[in-house]
Parts: C-alpha cells; sequence; structure tokens
C-alpha cells in the first residue's frame, strides 16, 4: 500500500484494476462472481479498508462507500440479496421501496419472497415470506436495470397484513400508491384474502385509504382526526377574495382549513416572499370564513401529539359556536 504526500493510505493500482473486472449490477456483485475472477479475500478486504467497496449482508458486496442514506443501504442490501438468491422478488415493504413509495420510519430488515419462503417475524436482516405469484421487472429509483419485485398489491396487502406494521405505516405507502395512480383501490381489494392472517387490519387500511394524500404527513394528519371522530376531506379548492385556493384538508362541518408544513423554510429574499404569500392566503381564507390549522411532524408522529391536534381543533370549534364533527 503506498500513502500519499498527506499520510493517508491510496489504493495500490491492482486493487483497483482488479474490482473492474467483476461483474457489478447497479453497483452490487456477489462473493462468487468475485472468486471467479480470483479476487482473494485478502484483496477484497483491502479494497474494503480503502473504501472501494462495502458489505451489505453475507456473501453480497457493494461498489464505492457505504452510503449515509438508510434508504439507499436497505435498497443495495436488497439488490445483493436478490443477486444472492435467483428465483425470489423484493416483498412487502422491500417490494414498496422498490416500487418507490414512502415508508413511515427507518427501513427494517429486507423482505424477499418465494414458493419456499415462511412466515419469519424474528429479528434478522432477511425475512422470507411465501409467494407464489409472479413478481414483476421494476426498475427501482437509483437502479439502471430490472429485478424482480413483488405486484404492488400484493406488496401492499402483505406490509399492512405484518404483526408489526400499525395502521399509520401501512396507510402511507397505500395513499401514495393512489395518489400516484399505480393501483387502483379494488385492485388492492382483489389480493386481500380472507382467513389469513392480519386480513382485518388490511381491510381497515384499505377503509381509510385517500388518493387525496399528496405526502406521508397529509396522511397522518387525516388519520389524526379520523381517528377523533371528525371527517376530513383531501385538497378541497375554495374560492376567494384572492382567488381559489386548493387546501390540504378541510373540515367543512367546522369550517377548518388544515394545511400540513413538512419542511417550509423561510430564509432569504425567496423564503420572505413565499411567508409573505401564505399570510395572504391565509388572510383570504379567513376573509372567506374559514379558520386555519397548520399542522407540522411534530403534531401527528404519536398518540399524545395527536391528541393535542384534536384539542386544537375543538378550541377553534367552540370559537365560532359549531361541534367537532358537525350535526
Amino acid at each position: 500500500m503506498s500513502q500519499d504526500h498527506g499520510g493517508s493510505p491510496r489504493p495500490e493500482p491492482g486493487t483497483v484494476h482488479l474490482l473492474d473486472h467483476v461483474r457489478w449490477r447497479d453497483g452490487v456483485t456477489t462473493l462468487a462472481r468475485l472468486e471467479a475472477v480470483h479476487v482473494s479475500p485478502s484483496s477484497l478486504a483491502r479494497a474494503v479498508r480503502l473504501g472501494l467497496c462495502w458489505r451489505p449482508a453475507p456473501g453480497i458486496v457493494a461498489r464505492g462507500q457505504r452510503p449515509e442514506d438508510s434508504g439507499a443501504v436497505h435498497r443495495l442490501r436488497t439488490l445483493g440479496y436478490l443477486l444472492h438468491r435467483p428465483g425470489e422478488c423484493a416483498a412487502s415493504a422491500t417490494a414498496l421501496t422498490m416500487w418507490g413509495l414512502p415508508l413511515l420510519g427507518r427501513p427494517g430488515p429486507v423482505h424477499l419472497g418465494g414458493p419456499r419462503g415462511r412466515i419469519r417475524q424474528g429479528a434478522g436482516a432477511l425475512r422470507l415470506l411465501p409467494h407464489h405469484a409472479p413478481p414483476e421487472s421494476v426498475v427501482p429509483p437509483g437502479c439502471r436495470e430490472t429485478w424482480a419485485v413483488s405486484d404492488l398489491p400484493r406488496a401492499l396487502v402483505a406490509h399492512a397484513s405484518e404483526r408489526e406494521s400499525t395502521v399509520a405505516a401501512a396507510l402511507v405507502p397505500l395513499d401514495a400508491a393512489l395518489q400516484r395512480r399505480l393501483v387502483t383501490r379494488d385492485e388492492v381489494a382483489e389480493v386481500v384474502q380472507p382467513n389469513r392472517w392480519g386480513v382485518r387490519k388490511a381491510r381497515a387500511v384499505l377503509d381509510l385509504a385517500d388518493a387525496g394524500s399528496e405526502s406521508p404527513g397529509e396522511t397522518l394528519t387525516r388519520l389524526a382526526l379520523v381517528r377523533g371522530g371528525l371527517r376530513p376531506t383531501s385538497q378541497v379548492r375554495i374560492a376567494t377574495r384572492e382567488g381559489t385556493y386548493r387546501v390540504d384538508l378541510l373540515l367543512e362541518a367546522e369550517r377548518i382549513v388544515v394545511e400540513f408544513d413538512g419542511a417550509v423554510k423561510y430564509d432569504g429574499v425567496q423564503g420572505r416572499d413565499a411567508l409573505v404569500a401564505e399570510k395572504r392566503r391565509e388572510d383570504a381564507l379567513r376573509e372567506a370564513g374559514y379558520n386555519v390549522l397548520r399542522v407540522t411532524w411534530r403534531d401527528v408522529v404519536t398518540a399524545d401529539a395527536a391528541g393535542r391536534l384534536l384539542h386544537r381543533v375543538q378550541q377553534l370549534t367552540r370559537q365560532v359556536g359549531r361541534r367537532p364533527g358537525g350535526g
């Protein structure tokens, strides 16, 4: 190994060129492929130390340095397992990430499905699930090639049916899939099988789904309101003196507009302009007879936070003499 003038190690030319002879697929390969071109364990260990590659899972190697983003790590680990285990496909939550759908929280174990899969709820980096339907060929985000992935309706239902999957966690990707028109409600309902584990939860999630939600934050906000006995409507157009505005959620009976703010920043000239525009918009909505309630992530991430959100709704409805939920 050589060193540069600053004293840090530099890859030896042979180490770099050795990896060029390996068959990579979207940045991943297997130990068997490395052995086929005579990459020794010591050469691989040296390449890992130099940051030329890393080990996402046993038997799998990914090119470059380990990504900081947990979603990218999960994707590369999934690709490696698919290379290492031919005949299986990405399933459940892992399939949803391969379809480019959002998940609530950090990615968990890689879920693969196949004829020999079995339901495993234990801990570990890999879970094998029964999957007998033909997979689809999907180009996941960040990839150039197609990979075997469960069809989307089955992946959504499998994710919703898992023991550890909450209603909120299952609803976030389902809303996104409906909003992007990747599936229909009927297509998802067709694969919900009676007398299977989690079927009641899967049906409950499907009943709650709304193609109008444009972000996970809107989904969680709507869910909190519905659980509080309210009837929010997504993406409603309201005419005001400033023009017609489309709002995230409307509680019509309470005359409350609910807007979710994900990561809005008001720094700089553009930020100040955006802040002025938001104030003008809210003033126009209030003049039209609506209260405006702004919601952020901290208002919906826990049950206690959702309870405080409902309390804010109650306070606003008392101000105008209406009862929450209408009637």
